[in-house]
Order: C-alpha cells, then sequence, then structure tokens
C-alpha cells in the first residue's frame, strides 16, 4: 500500500533523477507500508475515540491474497534515494486533517462527516478527483 502523496512523489523524483543514477529502463518497484484494517482503525481512534468501524472481506480479499506479501524496492533506494515520507501515522494524520477542510469536500459532505464521524468510509479515486463515500 502506498499514500498518494508518496506515490506522486516517487514518480517525480524519479523523473527528476538524474540520468546516469537510473539502472533499470524499464520499471522500478516502490512500496511504503502495509497495515490491516484494525491497524488503521486503532490510529484512526487515536483521532476520533469514539470511531468504530467493521469490515467483511469480499472477493477481492483472494486477490489481494494472491499479491506478495512484500514489493522489494531496493534498486530504487540505490539508484535514485527512494524513501516513503508517510507511515501509517502520519498517514492517518495528513487524511484526517485533510479531510477537515471545506475546501476538500463539498459543504453537505463536509457536514455529513462532522454529524456522523463514526459510519463512514471514503475513498479518493486518484484518476477523477471524486471523492467516493460509503455511508
Amino acid at each position: 500500500m502506498m499514500y498518494m502523496p508518496d506515490a506522486i512523489r516517487a514518480t517525480i523524483e524519479l523523473m527528476e533523477a538524474p540520468s546516469d543514477k537510473i539502472s533499470i529502463r524499464t520499471s522500478y518497484n516502490v512500496s511504503a507500508l502495509s497495515f490491516s484494517p484494525k491497524e488503521i482503525g486503532a490510529e484512526i481512534q487515536k483521532h476520533i475515540p469514539d470511531f468504530t468501524m467493521s469490515y467483511q472481506p469480499d472477493y477481492r480479499q483472494a486477490i489481494a491474497n494472491s499479491w506478495p506479501q512484500s514489493i522489494d524496492d531496493s534498486v530504487a533506494q540505490k539508484d535514485w534515494g527512494w524513501k516513503p515520507q508517510f507511515d501509517l501515522a502520519t498517514m492517518t494524520d495528513d487524511m484526517l486533517r485533510n479531510l477537515k477542510k471545506p475546501d476538500r469536500l463539498s459543504k453537505d459532505v463536509h457536514n455529513l462527516i462532522r454529524n456522523r464521524p463514526q459510519s463512514f468510509s471514503i475513498t479518493r479515486s486518484c484518476f477523477s478527483k471524486k471523492w467516493l463515500f460509503y455511508i
């Protein structure tokens, strides 16, 4: 898993890396963090103590289980100094802080979050810049 600001930064850093440092001309692996639903829930509770969540794995869990448990990004670290800036704590803090900004969400959605902080799930599409809400 990778928080979008780290993914964007990795892309920019790779594009700006001196060409003599780039040893792979096809693609690099980059990785950042891994966490369970329980771990992110606990991290959110540090900011929103009454936050609760429930989850039930669906068919996508089988897809996730087929992926490697870790990704070796040592070549990216060596070649152009890749290192993620966000761990679970800093990612959660940043996401929650940004979700509270009214300019990032419509007024109606902002009010919904404020009125029901413990009962929402939010996903932002990196392609469409739209927020998807699951209540």
